[in-house]
Formats: structure tokens, C-alpha cells, sequence
């Protein structure tokens, strides 16, 4: 009798100290996504290995969905609050980049967008639709995945609970 007890009490501390202990919000991202090449629209090729160093949004998105055409401002309103204090990657889905490029002119984007790849990488999971955001800290490390239209304001707090302790 003496015995469950002991354990039943073990078992309780075990789980409030579980429950107590704090945890990172950030979980690493499989090292072969560091390597995703991202084509940019003169041509050239980067690796998302560059943006390491800041906070960065990586955005999956189109000109032809009416959702990004909303989203999209505002990220570009979000760069320019935040100074250059955060990385925004925005990966183009589209197929005909003459839209894409028309499109572009329209917005005039503060950060890089590039275009998609013959593949979207694996390592970031199921990309159902677009928008489809991810936030990672400083070193790349995932914190948050978005799907739809993000506000702002809670990509500002999810930038908020990573370990970068941005914003």
C-alpha cells in the first residue's frame, strides 16, 4: 500500500515538474532545408542559409490568389516596421512569371522574392495552399506555420515566443 502511494506520488511530482519546466518554442528544422535553393528573378540562386542571422518569415504565396494579393502589403508593411530587423522570404508559386513580374511592379517589395522551384522542399511539410507562412528565428529554427491569410499581428507574436527574442 505504502508502495503505490510512493509511486502515485512520484508519478504526480514527475508530471508538475513536466509541466513546469520551461520549453523552447523553436524546433529545429531538418539541416536539408538549409540548402533549399531559391531562384531569384534575374536568375540567380540562393540558399535560405543566407537569411540565417535575423528573424525571417518564409512565405509561400501567388499573384493570382486573392488571399496573398491581401497578405502580401501587409508583410511588406511589417518589413518596413520592423527596420530591417527581420528577414522576409517570399517564394513566388506562380507559373507564368510575366504575371508574377507585373504583379511585382505593382507592389515594389522591400525583400526578395523568388520564384518556385521544381519542387517544394519536403523538409518543411505538406504545402497545402498558398499563403503559407512559416516564422523562424535567428538560426533558422522553426517556430510557427501559418496557412491562409496572416495578420500581422500574430506573426508579430509568434516572432515574439521563438528564442530570438525579436520584437
Amino acid at each position: 500500500m505504502i508502495r503505490k502511494v510512493l509511486i502515485s506520488l512520484l508519478a504526480i511530482a514527475g508530471f508538475f515538474f513536466l509541466l513546469l519546466t520551461p520549453h523552447s518554442h523553436a524546433t529545429a528544422i531538418p539541416e536539408k532545408c538549409f540548402d533549399i535553393q531559391l531562384k531569384s528573378l534575374d536568375g540567380s540562386v540562393h540558399k535560405l542559409t543566407e537569411f540565417k542571422g535575423k528573424p525571417t518569415i518564409l512565405v509561400f504565396w501567388a499573384s493570382w490568389c486573392p488571399h496573398c494579393r491581401k497578405e502580401m502589403p501587409q508583410l511588406k508593411e511589417l518589413y518596413q516596421e520592423e527596420n530591417g530587423e527581420i528577414n522576409i522570404v517570399a517564394v513566388a508559386m506562380d507559373k507564368d512569371i510575366n504575371k508574377l513580374k507585373s504583379y511585382l511592379e505593382e507592389l515594389k517589395p522591400e525583400f526578395p522574392v523568388f520564384t518556385r522551384n521544381e519542387k517544394l522542399p519536403e523538409c518543411l511539410g505538406e504545402i497545402r495552399g498558398v499563403p503559407t507562412l512559416f516564422v523562424l528565428d535567428e538560426n533558422l529554427s522553426f517556430i510557427k506555420k501559418f496557412e491562409g491569410e496572416t495578420p500581422n499581428e500574430e506573426i508579430k507574436e509568434a516572432l515574439g515566443k521563438g528564442t530570438c527574442g525579436c520584437l
